[in-house]
């Protein structure tokens, strides 16, 4: 509206009608006419104000009209109010453990005059209003009803689209499009045509072979092959036909650590509900569900399953199966749910692998197969392409750029990589005969790659020290970080100076003087990542979309495990201290890293620094690092920057991302977590107590409980004055912290010390470590408690005894091994007196109650409210342990309650035949009249 009379103005006569027509809730009933009449009002305000959000064009005659009926309504209001303040009064109305004020209705009648002469008031403004919002109605144009519809479409799908994004991100955080963006960028252009324009790959795209299996030497391009295709499909099939799914993985021995069978399948699923132009309701009501903790590993698998079942094709595309981690049987299981999904869900799988990878090629022995090679046509276009990175005496002889060709593709025999790294080999040759030279000693033969590696490494050997200097320490950490690298973090560990007397090493380019202190980072010591890639003589790359920094190749890290002791020693001691040193140095106030929500633990601005690599991995280069560092850390340990710096720190758990660390964690905690027992008797001398506790009341040995730290807690223990039983803020010892983190050998290691308690109880109902063993049915950490003296018959805050909590998870073997103690008490029940037997009947542990019943348990005990197992069994629905107990001897099937009902008033099946075989008096159930008196 633009007029003078604003909707703010028409908002305060809704107001004021909805202030007054509450207050006629429970109004005695003479007054219900009227109440009816503010009802009516109520109504027809609400719709014009509805009808003045849409309405864009009022005519001058409408907007005086709606000034005076809404000043006419404000008087009728104004009085109506008046007159009900006159017939309410407050009353103080009081609860059982409150009182409050109120409003109430005076126990009168109105003047019928008065009444009569409101309602016609009102009906007056009603009669006015209903008019306008005739008038107004008709003037509201298409365009306006448009407009509104689409704002309102356009609201829905911000807030479906929002509501999207979470899912997507809660079901994985992984990315894959940038990594496949990454690789495509790399192919040469025309290369692949090959594969694409195959017999092999156009059955398999025709569906008339739902596998594709592709193998090939180290280097052949496979990775670049995979990325062909995908890009091949995705063209195919646009994002926009969603019931075609296209999903990729690449397997990668970069990010092996992060590799399981769930992220990938979680990534599957992820990649498919993108491709679909709204996510399934089962999806979002799981999201509802479960949103609050990471997704479950059989929730993503159900998910996939099902969304692989609607479309009406899938692609699934996996690349480098051999880099896939085999040791935990990732691969196994990877392979095992992709053949899943192919053969029960109708999914198309294309995977590339090395030759010669048993487990792999075994399983797709007899499918469909290509083997991937670079053939001349592709290298030579790879040639052409990058012909131009050479000096500028090349790009001037045209023949000789002949000569490079033909001799790269001899030698390169089917091999991307060993062709780049041939054409990377002549980039510092400065003359045509140098050039010739080197095309005649091109390595051959089956170690012609390791043979052009010595060649990269001559190379960089050769350069000037500094960049030299730079090069290999660059090659160390991308070599032997314990996980990718991004270009800024690379940056900065490069540009950390750390004093030569640390290490006991000659002073290079990269230290400093010896200073007290080192304060902070110096920018101008900061190396562009440019010239770090041009100093590694090619061998290192970086993704231009993650910015991740790595090895042009898994060869190339195979090669630089073969060279490390001689070309790259001590660097495990190296980078802890550089690790140390940065975490040391002053940062910014406003570091992201004091942030609570996740691990952004960036020296400078934004994500620019290298500390949360630093925080979270000093401590496992520490492990490889000889006593050189201990200095280093002993200082950062000691040190107050340790809790503003190192701290806290972050790990990935089967619950999500969480702290381990806090800013105020003891040292002693520190080390545990990374297992350097070494530093345990230097921070003693420090004069770190070594019992010092965290936040949660947990030392240094209870973090090696619940870590499963095992040489850590040996260390410890040997401890002069540590306390091998200390409890923690809700009771915990080591020892109970230990059986609940299911570390078996260290519950072992604590029973056997002097001072550990095997029965201390927790306040909540948890109880003894035995107790809890026999509530998870952890059997063997329960025969080590048994065996070394805990007590059988110990209870908990419910009264419930380790055979009663046994019985009732239906633990069969832990029930048999407290009955073989003889301590055990069979019909010793709860503080509501339910025995063992009750609570296994109840829950319908069949095998318990046989066993309990052999063992001689009296199936006639009651409870506090006259029940017996019997009565559990038939309120519960469990038939076959209501068959067992009738069918026994011993069972009184007329034993009644504390009301005199019997087992059957309860029952939970129908009468009268389900027991019929084997209690024929169930036909005669009891009568509640006859027993209630």
């Amino acid at each position: 509206m633009s007029f003078g009379f604003s909707v703010g103005d028409f908002i305060a006569v809704l107001d004021k009608v909805e202030k007054i027509r509450s207050r006629f809730v429970a109004a005695p009933s003479q007054f219900s006419a009227l109440s009816q009449e503010v009802k009516n009002l109520s109504n027809i305000v609400r719709d014009i104000n509805d009808a003045l959000q849409i309405a864009s064009n009022f005519t001058p005659r409408q907007e005086e009209d709606l000034r005076d009926i809404s000043q006419n309504c404000q008087n009728v209001l104004v009085d109506l109010e008046k007159t009900v303040d006159e017939n309410q009064v407050l009353e103080v109305r009081s609860g059982n453990l409150s009182s409050k004020t109120v409003r109430a209705w005076k126990r009168l009648t109105w003047e019928p005059a008065n009444v009569a002469e409101l309602r016609a008031r009102i009906s007056s403004s009603i009669g006015l209003l209903t008019a306008f919002n005739s008038g107004i109605t008709k003037s509201i144009t298409k365009e306006d009803l448009e407009a509104t519809k689409q704002a309102v479409e356009r609201l829905t799908q911000h807030q479906d689209d929002a509501q999207r994004h979470d899912i997507e991100k809660w079901i994985s955080s992984d990315k894959p499009s940038a990594k496949q963006n990454d690789i495509f960028r790399r192919r040469q252009e025309g290369t692949g045509e090959w594969l694409l324009e195959s017999p092999e790959y156009r059955t398999w795209y025709k569906g008339e072979k739902q596998t594709l299996f592709c193998q090939g030497i180290p280097g052949a391009g496979k990775t670049i092959m995979s990325s062909i295709v995908i890009n091949d499909l995705d063209s195919t099939f646009p994002a926009g036909q969603s019931d075609v799914g296209i999903a990729f993985l690449y397997c990668d021995y970069k990010t092996e650590k992060e590799q399981s069978p769930e992220f990938f399948m979680a990534s599957l699923l992820s990649q498919l509900l993108r491709r679909q132009s709204s996510l399934p309701a089962f999806i979002r009501d799981l999201y509802q569900k479960e949103k609050e903790d990471l997704p479950r590993p059989q929730d993503i698998k159900s998910a996939l399953r099902i969304v692989v079942k609607t479309c009406s094709r899938v692609f699934i595309v996996v690349d480098a199966l051999d880099e896939c981690k085999e040791a935990d049987s990732t691969r196994t299981e990877l392979l095992d749910e992709l053949f899943y999904l192919r053969d029960e869900c109708g999914a198309a799988l294309f995977t590339t692998s090395r030759f010669h990878t048993k487990d792999v090629s075994s399983r797709f022995h007899g499918e469909l197969g290509l083997d991937i090679r670079a053939d001349d046509g592709d290298i030579e276009k790879f040639l052409r392409g990058n012909m131009g990175s050479l000096r500028e005496f090349i790009q001037k002889r045209p023949t000789l750029q002949e000569d490079i060709r033909t001799a790269i593709i001899a030698s390169a025999k089917g091999m991307f990589l060993l062709a780049k790294l041939h054409l990377d080999s002549l980039r510092d040759k400065v003359t045509p005969k140098e050039v010739k030279n080197a095309l005649e000693r091109l390595p051959k033969g089956s170690n012609a790659l390791n043979l052009a590696y010595d060649e990269a490494i001559r190379r960089i050997e050769s350069q000037d020290t500094g960049i030299k200097e730079l090069a290999k320490k660059t090659l160390s950490w991308v070599v032997h970080a314990k996980r990718q690298l991004r270009a800024a973090e690379l940056q900065h560990a490069l540009a950390v100076e750390i004093k030569s007397s640390v290490l006991g090493i000659d002073a290079s380019h990269n230290e400093i003087d010896e200073k007290p202190h080192l304060r902070e980072l110096d920018p101008d010591n900061i190396a562009e990542i440019e010239d770090i890639l041009s100093a590694c003589g090619g061998l290192v790359i970086i993704e231009e979309e993650t910015r991740h920094v790595h090895l042009v190749h898994e060869t190339t890290m195979e090669y630089f495990h073969q060279i490390r002791d001689s070309w790259l020693p001590g660097t495990d001691t190296e980078m802890t201290v550089v690790c140390l040193t940065y975490l040391s140095l002053d940062r910014p106030e406003d570091d992201p890293f004091l942030g609570n929500s996740e691990p952004k633990h960036f020296w400078g601005k934004g994500e620019t620094g290298f500390a949360d690599y630093a925080a979270q991995y000093w401590g496992d280069h520490a492990h490889d690092a000889d006593d050189t560092y201990m200095q280093a850390a002993l200082d950062f340990l000691c040190s107050k920057k340790k809790a503003k710096a190192g701290l806290p720190i972050f790990t990935l758990d089967s619950s999500g991302l969480r702290r381990i660390f806090e800013e105020d964690t003891p040292a002693f905690h520190v080390i545990t977590y990374f297992e350097l027992p070494d530093l345990i008797k230097p921070l003693r001398t420090h004069g770190l107590p070594i019992n010092a506790q965290d936040e949660q009341g947990w030392t240094a040995l209870s973090y090696a409980a619940h870590f499963g730290k095992m040489t850590m807690a040996k260390a410890l223990l040997a401890e002069d004055g540590i306390a091998p039983d200390h409890k923690d803020a809700i009771g915990r010892t080591p020892l109970f912290i230990a059986l609940m983190s299911q570390h078996v050998k260290l519950v072992k290691v604590f029973l056997q010390q002097p001072g550990v308690n095997p029965d201390v109880s927790l306040d909540d109902s948890c109880g003894t470590p035995l107790a809890f063993a026999a509530h998870r049915g952890f059997l063997d950490m329960f025969t080590l408690l048994l065996q070394n003296g805990a007590n059988p018959a110990s209870k908990n805050k419910e009264g419930r005894t380790p055979l009663l909590i046994a019985a009732r998870g239906g633990h069969v073997k832990i029930v048999q091994a407290l009955l073989n103690t003889g301590l055990a008490k069979m019909e010793s029940g709860d503080k509501n007196g339910k025995t063992p037997l009750m609570n296994a009947t109840e829950r319908g542990r069949i095998g318990v109650v046989k066993l309990l019943l052999d063992a001689g348990s009296n199936p006639n005990t009651k409870d506090k409210y006259g029940w017996t197992a019997l009565f559990y069994a038939l309120n519960c629905g469990q038939l076959e342990i209501s068959r067992l107990l009738v069918a026994s001897k011993d069972v009184d099937t007329e034993a009644r309650d504390s009301l005199g009902r019997t087992a059957y008033d309860y029952s939970y099946f129908p009468p009268p035949a389900v027991l019929s075989e084997t209690a024929p008096m169930y036909n005669r159930r009891s009568s509640l009249s006859d027993n209630t008196n």
